[in-house]
């Protein structure tokens, strides 16, 4: 198999476990719906590859959605195949047993024992398919599907495939014109870091929690090496990557690169930790991150990434991730999440970690000393042979414990001379993250863990993610590479980093 096959097919079945695995979303069942004239009936697309991944993006994105509105694009571009001709979408020349396997699921359908069943099959370069069914069962109000996904096939043509539209057809991004000037003053952000509003937008806040202006966009000087999205906010490179199926191994050189900018990352959290207390606001805290960052020869890496307007993300209270550094100082008793990512060398380093603000209550504290426990967990696991899939399991098993819910939305990723690349590290139980760690791969992992449920939400600026209930949430997150016998952290705290954690002694995790 030639590496573009290769690599076609690692792609193709990360589309179809990502999209199987969104389709277990509460409220999806409704909408698989019977065959025509009743019955149970096999929900199967057939379409591309990049169109997949596209899809699976935009149902990233759109998580806090209802899922009629959710999953209608999907939906919409599905079959709904009845009992009897499910051999029809496998191809013409499909095995009898394939055929009967999945029309055995439709039974269990029909029997009530399962809740619907989704067979989603991807066309290849050479004309062939590859191809995954799922049977999922609950799933009721509310409440997301089990899923049992079966194993990728490679199959021909379905009896529609003459109905397909062409492939897509490769975009150049709007981003690469010229970039559209910055704001000069501040204002409420909006439409993903792209506009600005004089008025706060309207919104059915799940919190106490809400947005202030922000200030103008901060500067890079002259002489900085920036990342390709610096002026357009579009990170090509990341966006056509291999590396976002292929997991790089580092060589010492890179890995040396990678180390120099999670040094500098340290630097700057540290800094903007040691500026924490009542009365402070975020937009103070990115100014600190900011010129820290540049001080070091190095470019913010949120900075203008897909449009983010900031060079951190401060999340207070709700705020799950992404969060816009503005205008609200903190109180007494927030806890907020200062995430830092810098880029320098060629090189993206990647942490952040939970701080308490003044006098935060005991659960608050609690909260915060068992996200911290989640990640040192995980990371103890991490060697040679460990299965990505495996962190999520030790994560959700210690919030479970402590009756705290773990965020299934975001994930660890891969990181180096991309900001984001494979591998994807899910933090939740069951999960289905393909790979195992080797030596040389590095890495991320950064649980979101929230006192209520897991659930979150989407403010209108398109980047802030809060807690669906309105409960707080925490996180904490290293940079790390796999070595010969374990991990060795890149971002770990050092001997002048503040004393932030009551609950740990000297410069801890």
């Amino acid at each position: 198999m030639s590496d573009a096959v290769e690599d076609e097919a690692v792609a193709s079945e990360g589309a179809l476990d990502t999209t199987l695995e969104a389709v277990r979303a509460p409220g999806f069942g409704a909408l698989a719906g019977p065959a025509p004239g009743g019955g149970a009936a096999l929900l199967f697309l057939e379409t591309y590859t990049q169109a997949l991944q596209l899809m699976g993006n935009v149902l990233a994105m759109t998580a806090d959605r209802p899922a009629e509105q959710r999953f209608k694009p999907l939906v919409a571009r599905a079959r709904r195949v009845p009992r009897g001709e499910a051999h029809l979408a496998l191809g013409v020349d499909a095995s009898d047993a394939r055929a009967a396997a999945v029309e055995q699921d439709l039974v269990e359908v029909e029997s009530g024992s399962a809740s619907y069943v989704v067979l989603i099959s991807l066309a290849q370069s050479d004309g062939s398919r590859l191809a995954k069914a799922g049977l999922f069962r609950g799933g009721g109000e509310g409440q997301s599907a089990s899923l049992s996904a079966g194993s990728l096939l490679t199959v021909s043509p379905s009896a529609w495939a003459s109905e397909m539209p062409p492939p897509p057809k490769r975009r150049e991004p709007a981003a690469a014109a010229a970039p559209a000037p910055k704001e000069e003053r501040w204002r409420y952000c909006t439409s993903r870091g792209k506009g600005r509003s004089d008025a706060m937008p309207g919104f059915n806040w799940t919190g106490p929690l809400r947005p202030a202006p922000i200030s103008p966009y901060r500067k890079v000087p002259k002489g900085i090496r920036r990342p390709d999205y610096a002026e357009t906010g579009y990170p090509r490179e990341e966006m056509e990557s291999k590396k976002q199926q292929v997991v790089p191994i580092l060589t010492p050189p890179e890995l040396e690169g990678l180390k120099k900018a999670c040094r500098l990352g340290r630097v700057v959290l540290d800094a903007v930790a040691r500026a924490i207390r009542p009365g402070v606001t975020t937009d103070e805290l990115d100014r600190i991150a900011h010129e820290t960052t540049v001080d070091g020869g190095g470019y913010p890496s949120p900075l203008n990434y897909c449009d983010f307007p900031k060079s951190c993300c401060t999340s207070v209270n709700e705020v799950v991730c992404h969060g816009i550094p503005d205008a609200r100082p903190l109180e007494d008793g927030d806890i907020v999440n200062i995430d830092i990512s810098v880029y320098v060398g060629g090189y993206h380093g990647d942490l952040n970690e939970t701080y308490l603000v003044g006098n935060v209550d005991d659960a608050g504290k609690r909260l915060i000393k068992e996200t911290l426990a989640c990640l040192e967990k995980a990371i103890a696991i991490c060697k040679p042979g460990t299965r990505f899939r495996d962190i999520g399991d030790v994560i959700s098993r210690h919030a479970q414990q402590c009756q705290l819910a773990v965020v299934r939305t975001y994930c660890g990723h891969g990181i180096g001379e991309l900001f984001h690349c494979a591998p994807n590290v899910p933090h939740y139980a069951r999960n289905k993250a393909v790979g195992v760690m080797k030596p040389g791969m590095a890495f991320t992992i950064e649980p979101m863990i929230n006192e209520g449920v897991w659930q979150d939400r989407m403010w209108p600026d398109g980047w802030t993610s809060v807690t669906a209930d309105g409960k707080r949430s925490a996180q904490f997150e290293h940079t790390m590479v796999v070595t010969d016998t374990g991990v060795e952290i890149l971002t770990g705290r050092i001997a002048d980093s503040p004393a932030m954690f009551p609950f740990k002694d000297g410069a801890a995790a």
